[in-house]
């Protein structure tokens, strides 16, 4: 199992940077259909709610479509998350502990500053544009006014600043907070916004490369200055 069948990857984007956030999705096919064990009852409603989402967005998301989907009772679901919002942020609570394993997926194969940053980079960009993490993003902005989206906020947005962070605390940046918000504004650049909106490039990977590399180039002039 790749780890990509684990995970589904979430943004936010945020005045700087913006944020990823991972679900487990996948199931073991082998096993028979119906409702699970306790021990993984919770994951089990948490994925299906996910799936319901997805497929239906905010306007389909309910608590009977979620129960009809994870074979499970109404009673279940509100005995475990309350109502609705109680399950939605009871999803992004757990994805939260997904960040740090992904964004820094391969970074310590890489010595020098400019080869971590730009492989953190591309982790949180090429995982950030999928079908699943784009659906997740739009619903925060739509729920905002019910706590979902500032929920996005303190939960994932300072954790992936915080990651970012660490490489420049690694070497011995002053303001290591204040670089990891401007780096991912920069790399986060204006096609989040084109892609959010639904206008996708053509070769999505050229253009988180070229993405990539465009504010790298601007990042080392700030950096260059800061010295």
């Amino acid at each position: 199992m790749t780890k990509m069948d684990l995970l589904i990857v979430t943004t936010i984007s945020v005045p700087v940077g913006t944020v990823r956030c991972f679900t487990m999705t996948s199931q073991d096919k082998s096993k028979k259909a119906g409702r699970p064990t306790d021990p993984t009852l919770r994951d089990h409603l948490l994925n299906h709610a996910m799936n319901v989402l997805l497929a239906k967005g905010l306007s389909g998301f309910s608590m009977i479509n979620v129960a009809k989907s994870a074979k499970a009772s109404k009673e279940t679901l509100y005995k475990h998350f309350g109502d609705k919002q109680g399950l939605l942020h009871a999803a992004i609570e757990r994805d939260a502990g997904f960040i740090d394993m992904v964004l820094t997926d391969q970074v310590d194969s890489f010595d020098n500053t400019e080869d971590r940053l730009k492989q953190m980079a591309k982790n949180y960009l090429s995982s950030a544009y999928t079908e699943h993490g784009l659906a997740l993003q739009r619903l925060a902005y739509a729920d905002g006014d019910h706590g979902l989206g500032p929920l996005f906020v303190n939960k994932i947005t300072s954790r992936v600043i915080n990651c970012v962070a660490a490489e420049f605390t690694r070497i011995h940046r002053a303001d290591a907070v204040e670089d990891a918000e401007l780096f991912l504004g920069l790399v986060q650049g204006k096609m989040y916004n084109k892609i959010v909106f639904g206008v996708v490039p053509k070769d999505l990977e050229t253009a988180i490369t070229a993405q990539i590399d465009k504010a790298w180039n601007v990042f080392t002039l700030y950096l260059n200055h800061s010295d």
